[in-house]
């Protein structure tokens, strides 16, 4: 059955089919091929050697290359397969690159305020400085040449810079791992804002909102105006993240609190605005599904809204989608719902929280124009580990099948919590990782995550052949070693990070587990918690 299919897609590709159109065809057939209940993965990486008939040119060129880079990209993440595959290529490729190509094409891919540190070095050292390794191509040597793991230069490179160039602005990025990184970040960003896009790689997510909402005071000339909606999130970096929205501080930074999902309450404030003051900029910063404000994810409607802003405004709207707490929920990587976003802030959740990491991606003009060089940058961002840990986990989600499985644990579990629903509580979500445990008040809440705290105690005093019913219906369909890893995860399993969300009755739950044997143990858990006739006796 499947040979005919893979016939079809070989066609086009031997046929000599070699733009970038055709690779995002490749991943359009690639989703409906998955979709067919196929085991893909294995497959696919044929399929990508078949792709390879759209070459990078004879010589190394930053722009002939970035179209190939982005569409093998972008069409590994599309189909979830093939990503080590494109990866491989693209780094044999940069391999190729002089130093001042390097910089050519992450001028293309990073937000500008980094171009200051580019000139300084080109202009103030001699003979090359980009290298992997930086000991093997200076032509002198420089103390702490690759100072905390950074991107940055060491303190001797900043002296030696000193009076040749322009002064250091912003640090540096410079190493083929960090050109890597932006590259895989990019494509998350291209496949949510469906526009060429460029990216501010920092230290967390408040980091990646704060940058938000400073790019578009920028390009209001610190006029812009500023939507939030109640029970919002957006870190505690930025300054209106503050619950009482009759404060003064709103008010005095521009910013208006609307309630969430009020799509009249929305649509009138913008149209009162825009009536009095016709080429006012409004941010407009939503999250997809509100955590904090209880697991309340973005209605239909609503979403058709701010479409229609966007579309009637485009001139003054700028609509921020903050991505950081959803995250990669399941299948649906972004919850936007038919939202096209002019940026969006993204965090850890891009490498499985290896380590701590905010983005933000926007459509290439209002980076440009929003993050001029020396405007915005963090000392560690994008540093060597942040940058190994985005091309590590890029490989796993677009070359195997472990967002397909997430998506599955995440049916299963909303499922499993639907049916162990009672009076006591409901589930909430938009069907991904990220689901709400609402209680029916305060004092249910917090015993609720009591009984998460104390799952441990819980779960041992329970009668052995109540433990013994419960392995045997979440661990049956493990295979020994992984019924035996799963047994000692269940061992050290505990609830405490389990928290009520600032609206004061929903429980934060999370379906985000990579491997089963880890997601099991945690299903266990919940339905002891949740479960009130499991308690000791």
């Amino acid at each position: 059955m499947i040979s005919p299919f893979i016939s079809q897609l070989k066609a086009p590709l031997l046929n000599g089919v070699k733009n970038q159109r055709s690779f995002h065809a490749l991943g359009e057939i690639a989703q409906a091929f998955r979709h067919r209940n196929v085991q893909t993965h294995a497959l696919f990486p044929q399929v990508m050697r078949l792709s390879t008939t759209m070459d990078f040119g004879p010589q190394p060129n930053p722009v002939l290359d970035q179209p190939v880079i982005h569409a093998l990209l972008d069409s590994a993440l599309s189909s979830r397969t093939g990503g080590y595959l494109a990866l491989e290529r693209i780094t044999e490729r940069i391999a190729e690159y002089s130093n001042n190509q390097v910089i050519e094409l992450m001028n293309c891919e990073t937000a500008p305020n980094y171009a200051g540190s580019f000139k300084t070095l080109v202009d103030g050292m001699e003979g090359p400085f980009y290298l992997e390794r930086q000991d093997k191509q200076l032509n002198r040597p420089l103390s702490m040449p690759d100072i905390w793991l950074n991107g940055g230069m060491s303190y001797q490179a900043q002296k030696d810079c000193e009076g040749d160039g322009p002064q250091l602005t912003s640090r540096a990025v410079y190493t083929v791992p960090q050109l890597m990184g932006t590259l895989v970040a990019n494509v998350y960003g291209r496949d949510a804002i469906k526009k060429p896009v460029k990216s501010l790689i920092l230290n967390t997510g408040s980091e990646a909102m704060s940058a938000a909402i400073d790019g578009i005071n920028r390009l209001g000339e610190h006029q812009s105006a500023h939507i939030i909606f109640h029970d919002h999130f957006h870190g505690r970096g930025p300054s209106f993240n503050n619950w009482d929205y009759t404060s003064y501080q709103f008010e005095k930074e521009g910013v208006t609190p609307l309630p969430f999902n009020d799509s009249n309450a929305l649509a009138s404030h913008v149209e009162a605005v825009l009536k009095h003051h016709p080429k006012r900029l409004i941010g407009i910063y939503f999250e997809p599904v509100q955590g904090e404000g209880g697991v309340t994810p973005l209605t239909q409607e609503f979403a058709n809204t701010l479409i229609r802003l966007r579309s009637t405004y485009p001139q003054n709207i700028i609509l921020v989608a903050d991505n950081v707490q959803r995250g990669f929920a399941g299948e649906d990587l972004w919850g936007l719902k038919g939202i096209e976003p002019c940026m969006m802030a993204i965090s850890k959740f891009v490498n499985n929280g290896d380590i701590a990491v905010g983005i933000l991606l926007g459509k290439t003009e209002l980076m440009d124009r929003a993050y001029a060089p020396g405007t915005h940058g963090g000392t560690h961002s994008l540093n060597r580990a942040v940058a190994d840990s985005l091309i590590k986990w890029f490989g796993r989600f677009s070359g195997t099948d472990l967002l397909a499985q997430l998506q599955a644990n995440c049916d299963d579990l909303n499922a499993h919590l639907g049916a162990l629903a009672s009076d006591h509580f409901r589930i909430k979500g938009d069907g991904s990782a990220m689901i709400g445990i609402e209680a029916k008040d305060k004092k249910t809440a917090a015993m609720i995550q009591h009984r998460f705290e104390q799952f441990r105690q819980i779960y041992n005093q329970l009668p052995a052949e109540t433990r013994d019913a419960l392995i045997n219906k979440h661990f049956n369909e493990l295979s020994g070693k992984q019924k035996e890893e799963a047994l000692s995860i269940l061992s050290r399993l505990k609830g405490g990070l389990f928290k009520i969300a600032a609206d004061g009755v929903t429980i934060r739950a999370s379906g985000a587990r990579m491997r089963e044997v880890s997601y099991q143990p945690i299903k266990l858990m919940y339905e002891v918690v949740l479960q009130f006739d499991h308690s000791p006796k």
